[in-house]
C-alpha cells in the first residue's frame, strides 16, 4: 500500500492507513474514525480479513455510505458468506495452503542449514 503510493509520486495522506486493528469492533471505530476525521468520505476500504469487514461494513452504513456507490469494500480472506452479504464485496483470495507449505519449507531449511 505504502509502496503503490510511493511508487506512484503521490504523497500517502495521513490517517488513511489504520494498523493494529483488530475484531469486528475494531473494524466498526476504525471506520468510524475515518468518517469522522476526514474532510471528505473514504471511497474505498481495503480490509486484511473478512471479520474487519464486517465491523467495517456496518459503520460505513451507519455514516451513511452505500456500498458500492458510495464506497467500495474489499478483503482478504474470501469466505463463502461474503457472496450472500448485500452489497457485493470484493475478496481476495488467498492460497492459504500453499502459503502454509512455503512456510514450512522455508522453516526446514533454516533448521537444516543451522545443524550443518
Amino acid at each position: 500500500y505504502q509502496a503503490a503510493f510511493a511508487d506512484s509520486g503521490v504523497p500517502l495522506p495521513p490517517g488513511l492507513l489504520l494498523t493494529h486493528v483488530e475484531g469486528a469492533q475494531g473494524g466498526y471505530n476504525a471506520m468510524r474514525r475515518l468518517c469522522a476525521t476526514r474532510e471528505s468520505r473514504p471511497t474505498a476500504l481495503l480490509c486484511t480479513n473478512s471479520v474487519l469487514l464486517l465491523g467495517a461494513a456496518r459503520a460505513a452504513r451507519e455514516c451513511g455510505l452505500e456500498c458500492p456507490r458510495d464506497i467500495s469494500l474489499i478483503c482478504f480472506d474470501n469466505p463463502a458468506w461474503t457472496e450472500h452479504f448485500p452489497p457485493a464485496i470484493t475478496t481476495l483470495a488467498q492460497p492459504k495452503g500453499e502459503i502454509a507449505r512455503r512456510a514450512i519449507d522455508l522453516l526446514l531449511a533454516r533448521v537444516d542449514k543451522k545443524e550443518e
